[in-house]
């Protein structure tokens, strides 16, 4: 019996403390440790063998007879066809999995992989923001090219394609592509096809415009599998979506981009970021989002300006009766940046911005985060593994540990905190000052729990 898999469904990375599958087909993350890890590496290294093959490879790594171990290995392989991980003679076994863009607290695998990975200093995650030109003027935005369509400057491909290259050797899983908007740089599609060539588990970030009169790209993305399109949602209606674009027939054509894509079976988050002159529609968008059959995620932290500007601020919903009656709403969807209201996991950094992820600007300089300006190197004349193993990242890797925050650590509302360095560093200058995005949204988190 031949046990196969499909490279283009399931990506893979081997780590110090286990081995890690992704199933793009139902948004599932495995782990392998020991023998089972060992099986699969002999899968995937060997592009398909049989199961004789795969029990003499163990009886030889681990000293043991053949026949003794046979069983065993074929249940190990019938497990993971019953996952719809492998394929057996070339057929496949559908997974009794409801698929899923996005993990629900509680379920949070990647999560805890993520957590795991802290102590052995291995790359997980790189943000490429490709652009800060936008076809929308978002009056929030932090960028500070705001509705900007002609960019100051793009990374040509040949950057991406040699930095792929680079992280897929260090053992990058997920890469996510935005902007601005990234289909604004004119070599985004193959930026994102080369990401998946190369085995990466890929998000794209996007408002949706460039893809509503483009139905072969949506195709060809959607036959690529990206993990999910996160696309920014500000309404229910046209009269308050595009208020917050400010371009008129934006609310129009995303929703058809989302329709086209749920019609592609291709996975939607909905990014809710609510605002003082949206909020009030948050029930309505979430009635949306369901007969969309997308997730969705509700924001309401805002960034300072790149330029210094407090403008995003300005839009802050600053009644705490309207804050957690949002929250009580939307509990388990309701998150700061990417910290699910649901139940912080602390663990001894404040976050992954530079312990186990990277993000890349549109000049090719590379930080802890997107949010996190801290300059680590750069892709055009250095390399991501400088950068990594460089002096600047160790130091803002050790600073992110909560025990030098004096500020939270004497706070009330710590334990209902995410504290997001990045903010804090924009708004005062300073990743362990207080925020008054996270002090807020903490004080009413913890209000409606104690």
């Amino acid at each position: 019996m031949r046990v196969t898999f499909d490279p283009s469904e399931v990506c893979w990375r081997e780590y110090e403390p286990f081995t890690v599958l992704y199933d793009l087909r139902n948004r599932q993350l495995l782990t392998l440790e020991n023998v089972a890890a060992d099986i699969w590496h002999k899968i995937a290294y060997d592009c398909g063998c049989d199961l004789d093959a795969i029990a003499r490879y163990i009886s030889i790594e681990y000293d043991c007879d053949p026949i003794d171990i046979a069983d065993d290995v074929r249940e190990f392989v019938e497990e993971l066809h019953q996952a719809g991980v492998v394929l057996l003679d070339g057929t496949r076994k559908e997974a009794e999995v409801t698929p899923r863009a996005v993990v629900i607290p509680e379920e949070d695998v990647e999560g805890d992989v993520i957590r795991s990975l802290e102590p052995f200093d291995q790359i997980y995650s790189a943000t490429f923001e490709m652009t800060y030109a936008c076809n929308e003027s978002c009056v929030h935005c932090y960028a500070h090219y705001p509705g900007l369509v002609l960019p100051p400057r793009q990374l040509p491909f040949e950057v991406y394609r040699r930095t792929i290259d680079e992280l897929a050797k260090l053992g990058c899983m997920h890469i996510a592509l935005t902007g601005g908007d990234p289909f604004m740089h004119r070599d985004f599609p193959e930026v994102f096809f080369y990401a998946r060539k190369r085995g990466f588990v890929c998000d794209v970030y996007t408002n949706g415009l460039s893809l509503y009169d483009n139905q072969q790209m949506l195709e060809r993305m959607a036959a690529a599998q990206p993990r999910a399109f996160f696309i920014s949602l500000y309404g229910s209606c046209p009269e308050v979506h595009d208020l917050v674009t400010c371009v008129p027939g934006s609310f129009v054509k995303t929703l058809h981009v989302v329709r086209r894509l749920r019609g592609l079976d291709v996975p939607v988050v909905l990014n809710v970021m609510l605002l003082s002159i949206n909020h009030h529609d948050l029930p309505n968008i979430v009635r949306l989002a369901k007969e969309l059959e997308a997730e969705y995620r509700v924001n309401m932290s805002l960034i300072m300006r790149n330029d210094g500007s407090d403008r995003p601020m300005r839009y802050f919903v600053g009644d705490r009766t309207a804050i957690k009656e949002a929250i009580s709403t939307v509990r388990d969807n309701f998150f700061s940046i990417d910290v699910t209201a649901s139940g912080f996991v602390r663990t001894e950094y404040m976050c992954g911005a530079g312990v186990t992820s990277i993000s890349i600007d549109p000049e090719g300089q590379i930080h802890p985060c997107i949010s996190l300006k801290n300059v680590l190197g750069d892709v055009v004349t250095g390399t991501v593994r400088e950068a990594w193993d460089g002096h600047e990242r160790k130091r803002v890797m050790d600073s992110m540990r909560w025990e030098n925050t004096r500020e939270c650590m004497a706070c009330a509302s710590r334990d209902w905190c995410p504290h997001c360095p990045g903010m804090s560093q924009a708004e005062n200058g300073d990743v362990f000052a207080c925020n008054a995005c996270d002090r807020i949204i903490s004080e009413c988190i913890m209000e409606l729990d104690t």
